[in-house]
């Protein structure tokens, strides 16, 4: 009944539980004792995978890719604590609102060479046309795919930083894929500093090949156009295009001062031309992950659609619901469990779960099993 109970949780609401139960098998349990199920199930994840494979050793033709990302979890408020002073929808942490939980994916995969040309085809695609022709052929998949899950929290008076388990476990896991070092090691991921600054600590000398994302790279080029041009306008996608193709040709560290030079020229206001030196800032605090030439030519990948598609349904698509606030010990728990259903490990996980709970509740089954019983002897 757990297994079926929390497979059906981790995907659904725990109130949704309970019908889908009572028609199947005519069951039903409380919504409290659904809420506490993944708890105990949580503590066997990290002894279970102990018992797994280890994923293969890495060959020196493949790419190993570590990256990372974060999502808000809401958060219930004890019943006790003062309302939220605020309930505009502001951006940036909400500390009163929802906890940050850390999601890391690593992976391998092969090299995959393509062009500017062809990285401004697929962005700028428009979806009536034909779709291009590939000289480079089909794109690779990424291969023994691993993700976990880790929620900032308290531990009593102790801040738990979710950093502090999940990127020992990322440079760990990519230790046993490839103890040698014998393949390139990208670490590709969005442009907020604490994680790049967590990764730098985790990773200290070890050579590495940096990659902010293309889709966060981009995103400061749009904003930066949209202050020449109206957003949804043809003249805003033309100079994206050219600005574009200029990020993956290799020149993108001059992108934003060139832009400098044509809002001099047109007489931009000074709001705009401050925006345009803050995205400007932004560029150079990752300029030496903007090599976009060489990645490019390498094969290596340049976008986190992996963590991004991980980030949604390990937490969006259960945890992120509205109207849907969690408790800072259950989260966590299904967190973990999310995890270990979307890396395919929920019938090894439950097989372990279950054999050490019957060891537990039934420790004498063995002896039963081997004793000596004259009367069936007789029989």
């Amino acid at each position: 009944m757990q297994d079926w109970d929390q497979a059906l949780a981790g995907e659904a609401p725990y109130q949704q539980v309970n019908p889908v139960l009572s028609r199947i098998l005519g069951v039903e349990h409380a919504v409290a004792s659904l809420e506490q199920m993944p708890r105990p199930l949580a503590t066997a994840v990290h002894d279970s995978r102990k018992t797994q494979p280890p994923a293969p050793v890495v060959s020196s033709q493949q790419l190993l890719v570590l990256s990372g990302d974060g999502k808000g979890v809401p958060i219930r408020k004890p019943a006790t604590a003062p309302a939220i002073s605020a309930h505009d929808h502001q951006r940036g942490p909400k500390p009163e609102r929802k906890k940050m939980a850390l999601v890391g994916a690593v992976y391998q995969i092969d090299p995959y060479s393509r062009t500017p040309h062809e990285v401004v085809e697929a962005l700028f695609h428009d979806p009536a046309a034909a779709a291009p022709v590939r000289a480079t052929g089909s794109r690779p998949a990424p291969q023994h795919q691993q993700q976990r899950a880790r929620l900032n929290r308290q531990a009593g008076t102790t801040p738990v930083r979710a950093a502090e388990d999940l990127f020992p476990w990322l440079v760990a896991e990519a230790q046993q894929r490839d103890p040698a070092h014998q393949c390139p090691w990208v670490v590709l991921m969005d442009g907020h500093p604490s994680l790049w600054e967590e990764m730098a600590q985790v990773l200290g000398d070890t050579p590495r090949v940096e990659i902010l994302d293309l889709l966060h790279a981009t995103g400061y080029l749009w904003e930066a156009v949209h202050l020449f041009h109206p957003p949804g306008s043809e003249l805003a996608l033309q100079l994206m295009k050219l600005l574009v193709l200029g990020l993956w040709s290799g020149v993108g560290a001059t992108l934003i001062p060139w832009l400098t030079d044509q809002a001099d020229s047109i007489g931009l206001t000074a709001a705009h031309r401050a925006r345009l030196a803050q995205s400007g800032q932004d560029f150079h605090h990752h300029h030496e992950r903007l090599h976009d030439d060489q990645y490019l030519a390498a094969g290596y990948p340049i976008a986190s659609g992996v963590i991004e598609g991980a980030c949604r349904p390990v937490v969006k698509d259960r945890l992120e619901r509205t109207g849907m606030p969690w408790t800072v010990p259950g989260a966590p728990a299904l967190l973990q469990l999310r995890c270990v259903a979307l890396n395919g490990d929920w019938e090894a996980f439950m097989k372990y779960f279950i054999d050490q709970e019957s060891t537990r509740l039934y420790p004498s089954a063995q002896r039963i099993e081997q004793a000596d019983w004259p009367l069936l002897k007789a029989a």
